[in-house]
């Protein structure tokens, strides 16, 4: 949205969400933040009383929430067969308490509630 705001020349409001990527489209370089990612899966918890998924990865560290944490490192594991939780406590509390505080962020939808225990 940012970019397209900025092609015509309007303000931002403020909150909204992604950059103004125009310069890429001038050809001038743009610098970018660390690889991040949020996915969440809600179709088990709607339709079949299940734990809703929630997921964040960077550049080393994906954390998938569920009824149990899982974490993978990404560098050692890109296939993600290797679940790490148990052995690093404190990167897993380090990605919850990031993903609990970004989802505080969001507008409140139907989505999953997050807390800093697994669901």
């Amino acid at each position: 949205m940012p970019t397209i705001l900025a092609l015509l020349r309007l303000p931002a409001p403020d909150g909204i969400q992604g950059r103004d990527l125009t310069p890429l489209l001038r050809g001038e370089p743009l610098e970018w933040s660390p690889p991040s990612g949020y996915a969440e899966s809600l179709y088990a918890q709607l339709h079949h009383a299940c734990a809703p998924l929630v997921a964040n990865s960077g550049e080393r560290w994906k954390l998938v929430r569920g009824l149990e944490d899982q974490l993978y490192d990404l560098n050692a594991d890109a296939s993600e067969e290797q679940d790490i939780a148990s052995r690093n406590q404190a990167v897993v509390a380090d990605l919850t308490d990031r993903v609990v505080h970004w989802h505080s962020t969001m507008p409140q939808d139907n989505g999953p509630a997050l807390s800093a225990t697994a669901n």
